[in-house]
């Protein structure tokens, strides 16, 4: 069999910045032997990052997530509450909700910030509703002034979901003192780091007193070793302080260099037709977490082709968050309550995060741009027009080994299946039982019923080429779905137009979506009197062992981080 081609070095889209005295701090905790969940490192973050955030007080906590579970535990939070959050937003924060009972009603964000838009709030208040999470998203800060007054009229708490904004300016005050309470994500990818760990700023003696009880098992802070209710584990170690403290030395430097790439960035790219950039409000002081662009009709490739073709390029990008209002956990409920939220949809379907960290320097900048540049005017000399695609899976990267046949098409897209594509996938999978090759593609039955349940579903990935709006190919990603991290591959494209290229792109594209959904791996099964089948995915680098007496079971190792 023949090996894997080399895999050059990617462009990831975040990095950490540990050019400071990380190491140094980490070493005088280990060596101190304070390395639990106390320690002077501890004590001097929470100080300095209260203090930076213009709040009373910071709680240090293992993560982000656990920031939001602590803030709604310590304002009461009950099951049977509702609580208003954005759809355009990671998971956690309606994660964070679910864990104290609560229901996560989703809102709509504003176009011109791109957070939860808070003309949306009044309509969707009830007598279940306790509060707001405001997440200032990709760096830019929330209309803070406009939300809390919608929750003080109804008398409503606000938290802000701060998440991504480290350091943002809200009308000159800084984020994590504008509302009730404020949380943190201190993960490996964010603005400032300790791998991970989150923090929670508040200026309410009762509200931190209730925290720093449930943050610490329970325990009453006057009377040691006594637990007058049930609490939590939530504590954030001196190692992690440790390292956080030589960020916070370093944060003028982290945020003005992301700024920097941001102008680096907006200089560059506003030459080319199609790329939105994220608006930033005129009472707002952004910290760009990720460098976020929308890729409109106008570049005349979808978010999604783009992607990938940076990705073959070398470059890592990410999508836009998917809604939550459409993710299994959430999406009967939001159905139910008739959800209908526009800019949220549209902006997921073609928002693109490019690499943004404090490493980068200009000419990482410029060569990122320029790629973009390469494949917009591609696109235009070749006249390939895909359609913007309307799906909610990730891009990532897979190398793609050279060929001498390349797919060229006036009217090429690749869409995730939906009822709209029912008849026409039907028409392609008859075609394909007449041509005899359904013995080589078969992973569920192909009747109307399956199909159109197949075309709502989340989890594992449905696909269908399209060429001059008819079906050329139709693929698969399944086991996520059954929980499985390795999902399964399953390919067939429509015997005109096979030998072209096709097929090769088609794969690739799923092999994408199977590494930035956090798959290492990727496998099939192939019979063995396929040899074309068997050859074109030994040249993407499968490797093969016999399943059965019949058939050969192919894994591909993902590259990139």
């Amino acid at each position: 069999m023949n090996q894997p081609n080399a895999t050059p070095k990617q462009i990831p889209v975040a990095e950490p910045d540990l050019s400071g005295n990380e190491e140094r701090f980490v070493v005088d905790a280990m060596r101190s032997s304070w390395i639990s969940s106390s320690g002077k490192y501890l004590d001097q973050f929470e100080s300095q990052f209260a203090s930076d955030c213009g709040a009373d007080t910071a709680l240090g906590v293992c993560n982000g997530t656990v920031a939001l579970h602590l803030a709604l535990m310590a304002l009461d939070v009950r099951p049977g509450d509702e609580v208003l959050i954005p759809s355009l937003t990671y998971i956690a924060t309606a994660n964070a909700c679910k864990y104290v009972g609560a229901e996560p009603i989703f809102i709509d964000v504003d176009e011109d910030t791109w957070c939860i838009d808070p003309t949306k709030l009044e309509a969707a208040i009830t007598r279940k509703t306790r509060g707001i999470i405001a997440v200032h998203l990709y760096g830019h800060p929330a209309d803070m002034d406009a939300i809390n007054h919608v929750a003080a009229v109804h008398g409503l708490w606000v938290i802000e979901d701060a998440a991504e904004a480290h350091f943002a300016r809200y009308k000159g005050r800084v984020v994590g003192s504008l509302a009730r309470c404020a949380t943190f994500s201190f993960y490996g990818n964010k603005i400032i780091t300790s791998g991970e760990g989150g923090a929670v700023t508040v200026s309410d003696a009762q509200l931190e007193l209730r925290m720093r009880t449930l943050r610490g098992q329970g325990v009453d802070p006057t009377r040691r070793y006594f637990f007058p209710v049930t609490g939590y584990n939530f504590r954030m170690t001196n190692i992690a302080a440790a390292i956080l403290c030589a960020q916070l030395e370093r944060k003028e430097a982290i945020v003005s260099k992301r700024r920097q790439i941001y102008s680096w960035y907006r200089e560059r790219l506003c030459e080319i037709d199609g790329i939105g950039f994220q608006p930033v409000a005129d009472w707002a002081e952004i910290t760009p977490w990720l460098m976020s662009v929308v890729i409109e009709q106008d570049f005349g490739l979808s978010r999604n082709t783009v992607a990938l073709q940076l990705s073959e390029a070398g470059i890592d990008t990410r999508p836009f968050f998917i809604p939550l209002h459409r993710l299994p956990p959430f999406r009967h409920e939001s159905q139910a309550r008739r959800e209908v939220l526009p800019v949220t949809d549209r902006l997921a379907n073609s928002g693109l995060n490019l690499p943004t960290y404090t490493g980068m320097d200009e000419g990482t900048v410029d060569h990122i741009c320029k790629a973009l540049a390469i494949i917009w005017r591609k696109s235009r000399r070749q006249g390939v027009g895909f359609h913007p695609s309307q799906t909610t899976a990730s891009i990532g990267r897979v190398a793609e080994p050279a060929t001498n046949e390349s797919y060229q098409s006036n009217a090429l897209s690749f869409e995730p299946l939906g009822v709209e594509h029912v008849d026409g996938l039907l028409e392609f999978l008859e075609t394909i039982a007449r041509s005899g090759d359904m013995i080589h593609f078969h992973p569920h039955p192909f009747d109307l019923q399956t199909v159109q349940s197949l075309a709502n579903e989340v989890l594992d990935v449905y696909y269908v080429a399209l060429i001059e709006r008819r079906v050329a190919a139709y693929g698969m990603l399944r086991g996520w779905k059954e929980g499985f991290d390795r999902p399964s591959l399953g390919i067939a494209v429509s015997p005109e137009h096979r030998n072209r290229g096709l097929g090769r792109m088609f794969i690739l594209f799923l092999h994408s979506i199977a590494r930035s959904r956090g798959s290492q791996e990727i496998r099939l099964t192939v019979s063995k009197d396929n040899c074309r089948a068997v050859q074109l995915y030994e040249s993407l680098g499968y490797r093969f062992e016999e399943l059965h007496e019949e058939t050969f079971e192919g894994t591909l190792k993902l590259a990139g981080r």
